[in-house]
């Protein structure tokens, strides 16, 4: 009997990821082989639909950027905090900042920042640092920050000169570069946080592997679809080479998904039974599968419509109405928890500069969009001034928005009264252009 070798797959295990003290280097290891951060980025690359939720969320927590909240500061501490939002780093604004460190709390649910004093006790620049790079000292007063594994998930061995080590921030020593390293509670975790898309891990890399396994299916990795058996005799191995050289050639590739399987035998009584080597409905079992993983990602990322993200799904009508209730209920369900972070750990950060007053600007994806007649037809002429930048009139001028317009006409009054570049500023307002 032909001794045959099988190749088993190991189970994929999604427990917490084992932080182990590792001596030799000083550290707690991130997963048990110190790797759990690129593996979250990884996937992040790789799946599509988690991808386009975790920039989605990037893009609604950092808005439409920081602003100083004049109310809750004095005009000096106003332009200081202008100033500093202009050049937070050598590199950056605070808006670019925030941009960065905003992705590392989405993906690891923390992020780290190089904090460095100047001579007076307050803070000079704010720079990041990848999330994915930081590892926490066995005594728990240091991070060690160093690339511990490549693009290609390569596991590296950095030398003591090529690991970088950063004492934590520490506001009763405000002398050179500290860490600021935020992690948000994870019950039973100890040193680094757990993504809050935890639950979803094996979905996300089922969407992962379906991806690859159509791709190489159309790249000619073996499909085994078709079985195709010559029944005149059995050739040398240059002929067997050639025939199936043509045959790839004509039947495989984009065009003609899948390859065969190519037997030869000396007559049809003794040709192998031919049998079916793949599922007849392997195309249903594969929507079935996309459509739970797609679910299940949904409800680990609390995403309230996925047409918020741009991901179309079946049976969803997406009318303005129905988005706007959505995403409604995702902002005051997730995204301002998230703002909230943000804001705090900033104006933290910006206290020991003498203020605390700045805010990320939110935005609304789902604004109405009105016509130029319809806008004509509903708001007066200090309202017209107002949305094109200028002044409204004294109040002893008649009201021109007060006067009915004709359908058919379709000019109001209002118009009439701007000039011409104030009424080209109203209308790059109305057609956002």
């Amino acid at each position: 009997m032909t001794k045959l070798n099988f190749s088993f797959i190991p189970q994929a295990d999604y427990r917490y990821p084992l932080m182990l003290q590792s001596k030799a280097n000083d550290l707690y290891t991130f997963g048990e082989m110190n790797d759990y951060p690129y593996y979250l980025l990884d996937i992040y690359k790789k799946s599509a639909k988690h991808n386009a939720i975790i920039n989605g969320k990037c893009n609604y927590i950092a808005g439409k950027g920081w602003a100083v909240d004049a109310d809750k500061t004095t005009v000096a501490q106003q332009a200081k905090a202008e100033a500093f939002m202009a050049d937070v780093n050598e590199d950056d604004d605070l808006n670019d900042l925030t941009q960065k460190f905003v992705l590392d709390l989405e993906l690891f649910n923390g992020f780290a920042l190089a904090v460095t004093w100047n001579r007076g006790g307050g803070i000079a620049f704010i720079e990041h640092v990848p999330f994915e790079k930081v590892r926490v000292s066995l005594d728990d007063t240091m991070f060690l920050i160093a690339d511990w594994y490549d693009e290609r998930m390569i596991r590296q061995y950095p030398k003591g000169a090529e690991v970088e080590r950063m004492p934590k921030f520490d506001p009763n020593n405000r002398v050179g570069k500290q860490l600021f390293y935020y992690r948000h509670y994870a019950a039973g975790v100890k040193h680094y946080p757990l993504p809050n898309y935890q639950g979803a891990l094996a979905y996300i890399e089922c969407d992962v592997e379906i991806a690859k396994f159509h791709i190489s299916n159309i790249r000619n990795q073996f499909w085994g679809g078709q079985m195709i058996n010559f029944a005149d005799g059995i050739p040398t191995d240059e002929e067997k080479q050639e025939i199936e050289r043509q045959m790839r050639n004509k039947f495989s590739g984009a065009n003609n998904a899948g390859r065969f399987v190519l037997t030869f035998s000396t007559g049809k009584e003794n040709a192998p039974s031919i049998q079916s080597l793949t599922p007849s409905d392997l195309d249903k079992q594969f929507d079935l599968l996309n459509k739970q993983i797609q679910e299940e990602i949904f409800v680990a990322h609390n995403v309230t419509s996925p047409m918020l993200f741009g991901i179309r799904t079946e049976g969803q009508l997406g009318g303005r109405k129905e988005l706007s209730e959505a995403f409604e209920l995702f902002k005051n369900t997730y995204i301002m928890n998230r703002v909230l972070i943000v804001e705090r750990m900033i104006n933290y950060l910006t206290s020991f500069n003498g203020y605390e007053c700045l805010y990320l600007q939110p935005f609304d994806p789902i604004t109405e969009q009105l016509s130029e007649q319809a806008l004509m037809q509903i708001l007066t002429q200090d309202e017209l001034r107002e949305k094109a930048g200028y002044e409204p009139l004294s109040e002893a001028t008649p009201d021109a928005g007060e006067v009915a317009v004709e359908a058919s006409a379709g000019v109001n009054e209002a118009i009439k009264r701007l000039s011409g570049r104030q009424y080209q500023n109203l209308m790059r307002i109305v057609t956002g252009k």
